[in-house]
């Protein structure tokens, strides 16, 4: 009897480590809420032939190897519409899966489309890893309704086409909204010298919005108009604050209203689905200065507010919640740098009196509208930031909150593990507040390609889904799995950060003053680093021995990117293109770092013969120059319209990418210092 326990208890074991080791191997994204898995034979993906859809389109929009399921006998998956033993929310499911099939129960459409993306991911671990997917039971909802990402398109905007991929890749992570910054790149009929003859049409964006809102997924307009009204202002000098300034509508001037509402219901009528019209209202720079609103004899933050309790009515009038950012109420109640840390003096005193105007403020905000709260870093970092997301929910005032998958001071690529730690955590503030939201932006001011932000838009989906499910490292892991079919655990992925961190060098290597950060008015009066004097050897790089230095560790990165790269393009299941965004990326990186450590080599050289041997590396570099360009631009240009539309009127910004109207604003140090570093080998050389 002891030894039949025994084996009993070894057999329980031996079963109870196999459900658990099963269900590691299946990493979903966004982690389900609540996961049982058991003992059992389970069920393999090919063994299902199957699915019945109640609501009639669903297996129309479902992923690749759902909709394969066309066939009549078999083992399959029932879809049920039922109130029963489901999560309360609408997108909430249970799913079961045992040997004879799979179930999926919810309450409406968007509940199942949601328990089939997720059947998805277990079928393709499966297929992957040739396991089965044991039997389960998955009960998932989210912690955040409203799970957005923004994009604007100040600049450069990718191909129609690529963002139909935008819109699958929204619906595999749970995002569901998509919040559309449209500037020029829509063909306003009312008003047609705005929009660029490459931007979206109505029925263009028609098409989108029909495609995304099939798969759960709202968009929603940004319509700048108070602030960065640039797109505006080029064309309608008449509506600005002040002669000579580039981003600002008068709000005493009433045919800004006039344009305003115009390009508001053409939005509007393009994007049916909407239920949510943002109006901006962030970073206005001028107000309160001209004639037109020196003559009312307002405040600022009554200009302001005058400006935002308009355009929300008219929204509201128009059927639509208003989104404002809210920056501005802060910045004219004295309490901005406060709430972002900038300001540690006497901050209680500040707070105390801030907070009293925010009070006076609060009485004319819209009662229609929501305030976005916007930070893109650590939200919990400042007391005073928590303090301010509790002081509105004293208030009552509706609120979300934005994050940031690329910010507006990361030329290239973002940084900070893709920002996933600032995601993650504003993710638990806004779903421990219970704020009304959560959007992930992504700012143009320094063209990063929205491909490099994925990561950050999935990790929105993740953590807007389960706040508290996932450490950082966990979600980077698992992702690696998902997209590319990189077993989770075995780090496939940890090239990302080293090269993030190599661009932080990349981004001022050339240059001994200016930037490339938008954030501080980029392209504006750099100078490039000298050149080796060849009748002083060595100084050269005891000068720039930190840029040599730091050359170096980028050579050391490369290297080790490359390899991992190199590995990964070969076993990748999928999304291969992403792997050779990153790759190129690489390679431009890489490029000043190498032809500063040749002129490195040129400066220290004992002979005549060495230095002759180091102006042929350089000369190669100077050739090699145009091949890097190309390599990385046609890349890149598979999905992303490279060059602004002829009828595009040229608006220059401090954002990087404002600086030319083709591609090379995206190497504006390497073009003059290739040319300077030609002239100079010619200089040489003739000696």
């Amino acid at each position: 009897m002891k030894r039949l326990s025994v084996i009993c208890f070894a057999v329980f074991l031996g079963l109870s480590m196999q459900a658990r080791d099963a269900a590691s191997t299946f990493q979903l994204i966004p982690r389900p809420q609540e996961m049982k898995v058991y003992a059992g034979k389970g069920i393999h993906y090919d063994e299902l032939s199957w699915i019945r859809d109640p609501v009639g389109d669903l297996w129309e929009v479902l992923p690749e190897m759902l909709r394969s399921l066309d066939r009549q006998t078999g083992r399959g998956v029932d879809l049920v519409l039922t109130e029963e033993d489901v999560p309360v929310s609408e997108e909430g499911y249970r799913l079961e899966v045992s040997e004879e099939g799979v179930r999926i129960y919810a309450r409406g459409r968007s509940g199942l489309f949601y328990g089939c993306q997720t059947l998805e991911q277990l079928m393709e671990d499966s297929r992957d890893f040739n396991v089965p997917i044991p039997p389960l039971t998955i009960r998932d909802w989210p912690d955040v309704a409203f799970r957005s990402v923004h994009i604007a398109y100040l600049h450069h905007i990718e191909k129609k086409s690529y963002f139909y991929k935008l819109m699958d890749e929204f619906a595999r992570y749970k995002v569901n909204a998509f919040i559309f910054e449209l500037e020029d790149k829509f063909r306003y009929t009312s008003h047609p010298e705005l929009g660029v003859s490459d931007g979206f049409t109505k029925e263009e964006m028609m098409q989108l919005c029909e495609y995304a809102h099939r798969r759960n997924i709202e968009i929603d307009p940004l319509v700048q108009g108070l602030g960065h009204a640039g797109y505006i202002l080029k064309h309608h000098p008449e509506l600005k604050e002040l002669e000579g300034d580039q981003q600002d509508c008068c709000p005493s001037e009433e045919q800004t209203y006039e344009m305003l509402f115009d390009l508001y219901r053409e939005a509007l009528d393009a994007m049916p689905y909407a239920r949510y019209l943002h109006v901006g209202g962030d970073e206005v720079g001028k107000i309160g200065q001209d004639e037109r609103c020196k003559s009312r004899s307002l405040s600022k933050a009554n200009l302001q507010l005058g400006w935002l309790y308009r355009v929300c009515n008219y929204a509201a009038m128009l059927g639509k919640t208003p989104i404002y950012w809210d920056d501005m109420l802060l910045k004219h109640a004295k309490i901005w740098n406060l709430v972002i840390g900038r300001d540690t003096v006497n901050t209680e005193e500040k707070w105390t009196k801030g907070i009293q105007q925010m009070e006076r403020m609060a009485k004319k905000f819209p009662h229609n509208g929501i305030l976005m709260r916007w930070y893109y870093q650590d939200p919990t970092k400042h007391p005073l930031h928590v303090r301010l997301i509790n002081w509105y929910g004293k208030k009552k005032l509706p609120v979300m909150g934005a994050t940031s998958a690329a910010a507006g001071d990361s030329p290239f690529m973002p940084r900070d593990t893709s920002r996933l730690p600032h995601i993650r955590k504003f993710c638990q503030l806004v779903a421990d507040a219970h704020l009304k939201g959560v959007t992930a932006t992504f700012w143009s001011d320094g063209g990063p390609h929205p491909e490099f932000a994925l990561r950050g838009f999935s990790g929105l989906g993740e953590f807007g889904w389960n706040a508290h499910g996932r450490t950082v490292a966990e979600f980077v892991e698992a992702h690696a799995q998902r997209e590319y079919g990189f077993r989770a655990g075995e780090h496939r992925m940890d090239f990302v950060p080293p090269l993030e961190k190599a661009f932080d060098y990349y981004d001022t290597l050339f240059v001994v003053k200016g930037t490339r950060n938008p954030g501080y008015r980029a392209g504006r009066g750099f100078v490039l680093m000298d050149l080796p004097d060849p009748s002083d050897p060595g100084a050269w790089n005891r000068r720039y021995a930190s840029k040599l230095e730091a050359s170096q560790r980028m050579v050391e990165t490369w290297k080790h990117v490359r390899k991992d790269i190199t590995w990964a393009r070969k076993h990748a299941l999928r999304n291969e293109y992403t792997l050779r965004m990153y790759e190129q990326n690489n390679e431009q990186q890489v490029f000043n770092a190498r032809l500063l450590l040749a002129l490195s080599r040129y400066d220290r050289a004992g002979s005549q013969r060495s230095r002759q041997k180091a102006l042929s590396q350089i000369t190669a570099l100077c050739e090699e120059f145009p091949q890097v360009r190309e390599r990385l631009e046609q890349t890149y240009g598979e999905t992303r319209i490279m060059s602004m539309a002829p009828d595009y009127v040229p608006l220059r910004t401090g954002h990087l990418a404002s600086q030319s109207e083709d591609y090379s604003w995206n190497w504006f140090y390497e073009i003059p210092m290739v040319e300077n570093v030609r002239h100079w080998v010619s200089d040489v050389s003739g000696r």
